[in-house]
């Protein structure tokens, strides 16, 4: 198991000494244009209680690893993250039909959409923000605060309030943390409590109202071999409930990885890695209703 969550974050997450985002040199190759892919989410066909994969013609390739599957609040922008050029890439709809895959203008990798769509966060080591501007996007901007540390930072998601959920890796253990907006950008990192972070906790989505948190973990009863998906459900006194695994309709023994919720709340976006047959080492994008949160969800207790 050790092993196999080395390998998943290994890929997920590279140690970056510059100041900013790292760039690359190296070459993207785009698949083929895509005449004929219409509506909404490339045109694909709604899935329903079992994860299915999400236009695996376009993204799943032999040996990339594409996740952190991000639409905008139009759905006519389609951000995610290609592996190991480590980029994100960007689908548009242009007049109602989406065109093929392209660097996207800024540097930085497990792009997700603030709440409002004004905003991406992107990560290298440590976690940036990228606004909209009326010229297209902004440089990234370094979010400012307790938020990074000589640590690795990476993957945030924001409620409406505006409160962050990221993760941190120290020491080899990965953790999950929140901190709420100040004037000086982010005030006191909180870890989450024990019940999420009793285990190596990471990769969070926090639901715009946070009412559930999404997130990676493994090794905890009932996982189904890699790394999991987990949905904690917030308590009405406070504090998030214990995990609950998304079940095999979900989860697979390869990882399953990067979370992300669709803007209008209906989809769970999410990554399976793992060995191909012909060996490659290829995160497949999956999607899945998400009616599977709600079909865990604790019943309130009778009166």
């Amino acid at each position: 198991m050790l092993s196999l969550l080395v390998t998943a974050i290994g890929l997920l997450a590279q140690t970056n000494n510059g100041v900013g985002p790292r760039t690359t040199n190296e070459t993207v190759v785009s698949p083929a244009a895509l005449p004929g892919w219409r509506g909404p989410y490339l045109g694909q066909k709604p899935p329903g209680l079992t994860a299915e994969p999400f236009a695996p013609t376009v993204l799943s390739i032999p040996g990339k690893n594409h996740h952190t599957i991000s639409f905008s609040t139009d759905g006519k922008e389609l951000y995610f993250s290609r592996y190991p050029e480590h980029v994100t890439m960007v689908m548009r709809q242009v007049d109602g039909v989406w065109q093929a895959p392209e660097r996207a203008p800024f540097a930085g990798w497990e792009a997700v959409f603030t709440p409002d769509g004004k905003s991406l966060f992107v990560g290298n080591g440590d976690l940036f923000r990228v606004s909209r501007t009326t010229n297209g996007w902004s440089q990234p901007e370094k979010l400012k605060g307790a938020v990074n540390t000589d640590d690795y930072e990476y993957y945030a998601s924001a409620t409406q309030d505006g409160t962050l959920y990221f993760s941190r890796r120290v020491n080899e253990r990965a953790m999950i943390l929140r901190a709420r907006p100040s004037q000086a950008g982010y005030g006191a990192v909180e870890e989450l409590e024990p019940v999420v972070n009793g285990e190596n906790a990471f990769h969070p989505f926090i639901a715009p109202d946070g009412s559930y948190l999404l997130f990676n973990s493994y090794d905890r009863p009932g996982g189904h071999g890699g790394p999991d998906l987990y949905v904690s459900f917030c308590q009405p006194g406070g504090g998030f409930g214990a995990p609950v695994n998304l079940g095999p309709g979900v989860n697979s023994p390869d990882a399953d990885l990067c979370p992300v919720v669709s803007p209008d709340g209906k989809y769970l976006f999410f990554t399976r890695l793992g060995k191909d047959s012909d060996g490659n080492m290829t995160g497949t994008p999956y999607w899945v209703s998400t009616r599977v949160i709600d079909s865990v969800r604790p019943k309130p207790l009778s009166q």
